[in-house]
């Protein structure tokens, strides 16, 4: 069991967990003994792994041709958390599959997000739904232009818009709205285990500037803790600038998550 951070409460594999339960929302959940499958019908692209605890290699096949066998097709993500065996990300590498960051930043309990700029934020509403998915689709494109990778397909920005919707009410979306339509939106959620999850934010590049982004953090930030939790984590690319805004506005670098993607 990993120690908590100083000025925060919970210990790394709760915040770790916390983090997976989000993505775990609205899905199936198998336990496989050596792993947890998580899958959603009609949405392989979210299927994933995690709490790997095979002992050997063999083990680690049998696991995967386990989780295939339920999914109905190979698994494609693991999230490798604080306590999978180490060799199981060397093996995963060796076989081909990639290994992707994530830097977890914690807002401790007592830290409110400074200096929330008048702004026009509310809550999403269904009609928003078409204009959150072209928001997503910017977010791709300008994602894969930063990553020097080809851009995903339009078929893959819908899988994950329907990835995201399928999470369920337990997750709140917020937009910020100039009048004619969402420019930027934001999710948070209150967690089940005293760690709140906000995820997903993105304004539009011709709307930054402006107060925005801190505006929705904000927001989303009081409804976690409305809606039950203590500390909230929230994500970062390690290679994009919005880590530092984060850090600004009183998270704190807690740790980094890995997931591990099959060879196409």
């Amino acid at each position: 069991m990993g120690k908590p951070l100083a000025g925060v409460g919970h210990p790394d594999p709760v915040i770790a967990d916390a983090v997976t339960d989000y993505w775990t929302l609205g899905a199936t959940v198998t336990d496989l003994g050596d792993a947890v499958l998580v899958h959603r019908d009609g949405l392989p692209t979210s299927t994933f792994l995690h709490r790997l605890r095979p002992a050997s290699s063999r083990e680690l096949d049998g696991v995967l041709e386990a989780a295939a066998g339920v999914a109905g097709e190979d698994v494609a993500r693991i999230v490798l958390d604080p306590d999978a065996p180490p060799f199981v990300e060397a093996e995963l590498r060796v076989r081909g599959w990639a290994v992707d960051h994530a830097v977890q930043l914690v807002l401790p309990v007592g830290v409110d997000v400074p200096g929330l700029p008048d702004g026009p934020v509310r809550p999403a509403v269904e009609a928003d739904r078409p204009a959150l998915r072209a928001l997503f689709r910017a977010d791709h494109v300008e994602e894969d232009e930063r990553g020097r990778r080809p851009a995903r397909s339009e078929e893959r920005t819908d899988a994950i818009v329907a990835e995201r919707w399928s999470l369920g009410p337990a997750v709140r979306w917020f937009v910020v709205d100039e009048g004619d339509g969402p420019v930027g939106f934001f999710a948070s959620w209150g967690g089940a285990r005293g760690v709140g999850v906000v995820e997903d934010l993105f304004v539009r590049a011709d709307r930054r500037g402006r107060g925005y982004a801190r505006a929705l953090i904000a927001t989303a930030v009081a409804a976690a803790r409305a809606d039950g939790a203590e500390e909230v984590v929230i994500g970062a690319d390690p290679t994009d600038t919005p880590q530092r805004l984060y850090a600004r506005l009183g998270f704190r670098p807690a740790l980094v998550l890995r997931a591990a993607t099959a060879p196409a």
